[in-house]
């Protein structure tokens, strides 16, 4: 399987000197095309630390980071953001929904962080709205929605710009099963469907029927317990 992401002794510091943090600390792993990862630890362990630095929105201190082959740490800032728009969803715990926007509008803001933003990303906005069971509710404020939708706004927005990656932080911390199921079956949609890569930093083990592969990280390193999800579906069909 061709890596889409890639580390090697990848470390995150935060503070300098003796007062520093290690928050990550010399993580090696590969995510593959089309894998849908979870990645699980207690409260404090690194989890969000390290999708962060996969999503590059933090720097490394040290250690190697390749998104699609490239080096990260060899990107100026400007390119960086560029590769960060073009190849990563991210899908926040918080929502990150703007509260002066109606959902629609949320979605398609998205296309305005490209260089060359396509036409129609109105209508792409509506169309993955609808998707995730919200045609109903474009003209809405964030307001207006409950937990699960907004949820589910945020992964609309996420997939827009057709990213290869998805990045999602407890996306079902707040969600009553039902809601849960939904992301966890839009996400594996994702994955089937459009060869996407998926990494979710969470608590909930009740996603593992979903996943690929449970990666476990405690205080700040990769552990034991690590589990092949597909391996194991596989014996269990054969």
């Amino acid at each position: 399987m061709t890596p889409v992401i890639e580390t090697e002794e990848l470390t995150h510091r935060f503070g300098r000197e003796e007062k520093s943090v290690v928050a990550v600390d010399g993580v090696s792993l590969q995510i593959g095309a089309g894998e849908f990862v979870l990645l699980r630890g207690p409260s404090g362990s690194g989890k969000t630390t390290l999708l962060a630095l996969l999503g590059c929105l933090l720097r490394p201190t040290s250690g190697r980071l390749q998104i699609l082959g490239q080096d990260v740490a060899a990107l100026p800032s400007r390119a960086l953001a560029g590769l960060r728009t073009q190849t990563i969803g991210f899908v926040f715990q918080g929502f990150n929904l703007l509260a002066n926007l109606k959902v629609w509008e949320n979605v398609a803001l998205v296309g305005d962080f490209l260089s060359d933003r396509p036409q129609g990303t109105r209508s792409r906005a509506v169309d993955l709205l609808r998707d995730v069971g919200l045609g109903h509710r474009i003209d809405y404020l964030p307001a207006n929605l409950s937990a699960g939708e907004k949820q589910r706004v945020a992964f609309a927005r996420a997939l827009l710009n057709r990213p290869p990656i998805i990045l999602a932080d407890e996306p079902t911390a707040n969600l009553d099963a039902a809601n849960r199921t939904v992301i966890a079956d839009l996400l594996r949609r994702a994955v089937d469907q459009q060869n996407v890569s998926v990494v979710v930093a969470t608590h909930d083990d009740r996603l593992q029927p979903w996943a690929d592969r449970v990666i476990h990280i405690e205080d700040g390193k990769l552990g034991g317990g690590n589990i092949d999800l597909a391996r194991m579906k596989g014996t269990q069909g054969s």
